[in-house]
């Protein structure tokens, strides 16, 4: 069983109907009960044993030290984006990408429904920065 446990008398809880409808239909080695269902009543120390482990220890004797290049999908561009005129009518997103452009030369900006809808309240609560 592969989430069997073996603990001292008396530190769990008793045995339930789960545990033995799981002793019935799979059954478990004498001792054995279900990790999931048994209720710790006291100091226990816990076996488990290597059958049930899911991860077997691994001992690194020495360290490897390893290049690690960092390419996170996204970045944090700090832009200042022109404030809304209706001498020039553009859009939130459009005054975005021209900042963008303006400012880090980043071209092909891109943006679904969802984030053109949440722009505005965004770019008005940082005072269009």
């Amino acid at each position: 069983p592969k989430h069997g446990v073996t603990v001292r008398e008396g530190a769990l809880s008793e045995w339930n109907e789960v545990e033995a409808r799981y002793d019935r239909i799979r059954g478990l080695k004498e001792g054995r009960r279900l990790g999931c269902q048994a209720k710790v009543m006291g100091d226990i120390v816990i076996d488990v044993p290597p059958e049930s482990q899911v991860h077997r220890q691994v001992i690194r004797k020495s360290a490897t030290a390893r290049d690690i290049t960092m390419d996170p999908a996204t970045h944090a561009y700090y832009v200042e984006v022109a404030e809304p005129d209706m001498h020039e009518p553009s859009g939130d997103f459009q005054r975005l990408a021209d900042a963008l452009r303006d400012q880090w030369q980043i071209d092909g900006l891109e943006a679904d429904a969802t984030l053109l809808g949440r722009l505005q309240p965004i770019l008005r609560k940082g005072e269009w920065k």
